[in-house]
């Protein structure tokens, strides 16, 4: 105890303040894990669109091409 600075009682983090912050940084970390999750779905289903649709633009490509030579 002689090695903590000189101040008062009220300003030594407890196990009840510990806990506090650690349920509440976990709430907030569950919150943002949440969010990016959503935002992944939604550019996974957007990326998935744009590759089938740029598939079938490629097949017609080719149909194209090879019903004309």
């Amino acid at each position: 105890m002689e090695l903590l600075p000189p101040v008062g009682w009220a300003d030594v983090a407890t196990k009840q303040d510990l806990e506090s912050l650690r349920n509440a940084l976990r709430a907030d970390l569950f919150a943002e894990i949440g969010s990016v999750r959503t935002e992944f779905h939604v550019v996974m289903r957007t990326m998935l669109f744009s590759m089938i649709g740029a598939m079938f633009t490629l097949a017609g490509l080719t149909l194209a091409v090879v019903t004309v030579a």
